[in-house]
């Protein structure tokens, strides 16, 4: 991807104590308001969907895009049970137990 195609921002915040930023909610803001109508939203960190961050990044981080003009929020599914990830990890766990 190049360079000024993609941002990062974090989410979660917890009570008030202050979190990673920049928020993803107000990164959400600053997207519309320089003019991006179509977003495509992943959550790196997680290898399957977490129903807490699909809620809040599928449908609230949209509510909040839209409701600040832009017109198409798709969230990227986690890798969850796909083959290609399953083979992986069942790589990984043979490799590590063949040694003992």
């Amino acid at each position: 991807m190049k360079e000024g195609t993609y941002a990062t921002s974090f989410q979660s915040r917890l009570g008030r104590d202050p979190w990673i930023k920049p928020y993803t909610d107000d990164s959400i803001k600053d997207l519309t308001k320089r003019g991006i109508k179509s977003v495509l939203a992943f959550s790196p960190t997680f290898v399957s969907d977490c129903l807490e961050t699909t809620i809040e990044v599928a449908e609230e981080y949209e509510e909040i895009f839209e409701e600040n003009g832009g017109e198409h929020w798709q969230l990227v599914e986690s890798l969850n049970d796909s083959e290609a990830w399953i083979d992986i990890l069942v790589d990984l766990v043979q490799e590590k137990t063949s040694h003992k």
